[in-house]
C-alpha cells in the first residue's frame, strides 16, 4: 500500500480528520524537523488559531502508522 493508499483509507475510516489546505489563512512558518513543517495558521471555519502540521516524509506516515495500531491494540485489550 502506498502512502497516498495509507492515508486515503485512514480518512475514509475517519482514524485522520481531512481539512482543505484552502481552510487556513495567514500561514506562518515556525519550525521545521524530520518529519515535516510546522506553521501558525488562521482556521476559517473554526475562528481559532492553529499548529498545521505538514507531512514531507513517508517515515512521518509510517509512525502515524505505528501510534494508531498501539491505540487500537489498547482499546481492543481494555475492551476485553
Amino acid at each position: 500500500m502506498t502512502s497516498s493508499e495509507w492515508i486515503d483509507k485512514k480518512i475514509e475510516e475517519e482514524d485522520i480528520n481531512f481539512f482543505r489546505y484552502d481552510e487556513f489563512i495567514n500561514l506562518e512558518k515556525v519550525g521545521e524537523g524530520a518529519f515535516g513543517i510546522v506553521n501558525r495558521a488562521d482556521w476559517n471555519s473554526g475562528k481559532i488559531k492553529i499548529a498545521l502540521k505538514i507531512l514531507t516524509n513517508n517515515k512521518a506516515i509510517s509512525e502515524i502508522n505505528n501510534e494508531n495500531n498501539v491505540k487500537s491494540n489498547m482499546e481492543k485489550f481494555i475492551k476485553e
